[in-house]
């Protein structure tokens, strides 16, 4: 893939297209509210393909978006930037000044 396409892969087994735009870690229970953000978000885009949150045990860790057709690669860069802008604004506002942060040292 050119340059054009840096943020679309080639799945090794079915050769389907795809994006994975890496979030902040966070816990599943984030999903339903980040999945209706995304949807919200994409809404007003064209792109038909199949968006997923993927996850590791507990954690968020990406999202994983299946191109629909040739003609959604050409937005590829911008879903990147979107899904991406989206993660990251959504784990900023799960911080808020008046977190009580609990830190864990590590004896080095």
């Amino acid at each position: 893939m050119n340059a054009l396409y840096k943020h679309v892969s080639k799945c090794d087994c079915c050769d389907t297209l795809l994006t994975r735009v890496a979030v902040p870690y966070m816990h599943v229970s984030n999903c339903a509210v980040l999945a209706s953000k995304a949807q919200k978000l994409l809404g007003g885009y064209s792109f038909k393909g199949d968006l997923s949150l993927q996850c590791a045990g507990s954690v968020i860790t990406n999202f994983y978006y299946q191109y629909n057709n040739q003609d959604e690669l050409a937005q590829s860069q911008l879903l990147y930037d979107l899904l991406s802008e989206l993660a990251n604004e959504y784990f900023d506002s799960l911080s808020d000044p008046g977190i009580d942060w609990t830190y864990h040292p590590i004896t080095l």
